[in-house]
């Protein structure tokens, strides 16, 4: 699945890496403002279904709401599919009886007043939950949409493989590292590793890189790779839905990208 974040280049890594935040970059996707296709496109949201964590994709054509809508929340990475529609308001309805119930918000910068909001140039929704007497709010951020028809494939571009088993490949990692499993997290890695190094803040030294030439070279370096404000980063964000750049599929903001066969890139800051 190809996504739109406006001229690309063979460093995309490192350039999203100069500017990286814990703030996910991929909300930065639609600060151009995308506008009504005449095709269908996944629309992607996130952010937050009561106290829980959840992430959004709307597949739109022509205003309408197509096959591929799904949502899931983070501690269970599991889609349920959505049906509805788009107007004024957007309304999805689920299997199990609940309802979302959004309205539109407008950018703060770049959109004037004056300018009626849709979903094609809204900077997320609001709004509510509605399930069996339940009334939960749900605040979303846009995060992106795809650049071009919908593909019957979220990762088409960097696999053959299907989309569930290349998740699978991208958990092991998100797992292995996360509990500092070093033996585990090498199985899910593509050496060489590249591993870029961005400051930020007051930290003006320039942006430079080093690569990781094996599993040994991995474990002997660990904390150096995957420092502890990386894997704390790392665990805001979900090894699903990814977005996917020049062949690469990326974990939330750009922390670490994957090809066919393994994690080929991590990106680090350094204040």
């Amino acid at each position: 699945m190809k996504t739109t974040l406006g001229v690309l280049s063979k460093d995309v890594p490192m350039r999203l890496c100069r500017s990286f935040k814990i703030i996910p970059l991929i909300m930065c996707i639609m600060a151009a403002g995308p506008h009504q296709p005449d095709h269908a496109r996944g629309y992607f949201f996130k952010g937050t279904l009561g106290l829980r964590r959840v992430e959004l994709l709307i597949v739109a054509d022509n205003n309408r709401v197509v096959s591929g809508t799904h949502y899931f929340t983070g501690d269970s990475l599991r889609d349920i599919p959505l049906d509805g529609s788009i107007g004024d308001h957007v309304i999805l309805r689920a299997p199990t009886g609940g309802v979302f119930d959004l309205n539109y918000t407008r950018k703060e910068v770049g959109t004037p007043s004056r300018d009626p909001i849709d979903f094609y140039n809204s900077a997320g929704l609001t709004g509510s939950w509605k399930e069996k007497g339940k009334v939960l709010p749900v605040t979303l951020l846009a995060g992106g949409y795809t650049n071009g028809p919908w593909p019957k494939r979220l990762y088409d571009d960097v696999t053959d493989e299907s989309d569930a088993d290349f998740e699978h490949m991208v958990q092991g990692f998100y797992h292995a590292v996360l509990t500092n499993d070093r033996d585990q997290t090498s199985r899910y890695i593509d050496f060489p590793l590249r591993v870029n190094v961005a400051p930020v803040g007051k930290n003006r030294s320039p942006p430079r890189h080093w690569t990781v030439a094996s599993a040994a070279d991995l474990k002997s370096n660990w904390n150096k790779i995957f420092p502890r404000a990386w894997l704390e980063s790392v665990a805001m964000v979900f090894p699903h839905d990814m977005a996917s750049i020049q062949g690469m599929a990326m974990l939330g903001p750009g922390l670490a990208w994957f090809g066919p066969n393994g994690a080929r890139v991590i990106n680090l800051v350094v204040k």
